[in-house]
């Protein structure tokens, strides 16, 4: 279904709330990994999940 609207998988994301940090299982060619303890209204800009998504998609944006 992806594949046949064009789109590509750039990261594969688990997310566990009781998780104490942040794990990074690959960056490529597919970010995978755990993000921890996502709460809304919390600023988790610094989390290194977070911080290596944004890389890969300002990479997209610059193809």
């Amino acid at each position: 279904m992806i594949e046949s609207l064009g789109l590509r998988i750039v990261a594969i994301i688990h997310s566990n709330l009781e998780d104490k940090e942040d794990v990074i299982e690959s960056e490529s060619p597919v970010l995978t990994g755990k993000v921890h303890r996502l709460v809304r209204g919390e600023d988790v800009s610094r989390r290194e999940m977070v911080q290596v998504l944004a890389r890969v998609l300002v990479r997209l944006g610059s193809k």
